[in-house]
């Protein structure tokens, strides 16, 4: 017989200040700079499973003070996002072709006023 373990913790917020930054504290003050729309930005996060890339992605959506749209591996096809806009995507590599060709046209939609947070698990994934 195997016990089985009940996970009755709850779900804790991630943030900047449950994250432990060690070697990363440009990254993360980059990320902030991202959210309080300091910086146009192109920041690509990669590591494996476990790394943080998820918490950290959204905990520069929870403090941003401009529009964020996210998206994940089940994205739609078409979306839009209006300039200024961070975008945040989770795991680049599972996006489909469509999500993927609708990604390159939002981002060139207005390169400049725009940011792009992107992770995955690998830096050979990037654009």
């Amino acid at each position: 017989m195997q016990q089985l373990i009940l996970d009755i913790r709850p779900h804790t917020p991630k943030r900047f200040d449950n994250f432990v930054v060690g070697d990363n504290a440009e990254v993360v003050a980059r990320l902030q700079a991202a959210g309080r729309a300091e910086a146009a930005d192109l920041l690509y996060l990669y590591g494996p499973p476990g790394s943080g890339r998820s918490h950290l992605l959204e905990a520069t959506q929870r403090d941003a003070a401009r529009p964020t749209l996210r998206l994940s591996a089940n994205a739609a096809g078409d979306f839009s996002a209006e300039a200024g806009t961070l975008l945040l995507i989770d795991d680049i590599e599972q996006l489909d072709e469509a999500a993927q060709i609708a990604l390159f046209r939002c981002f060139n939609a207005a390169q400049r006023d725009r940011c792009l947070l992107y992770t995955s698990p690998s830096p050979r994934d990037g654009l």
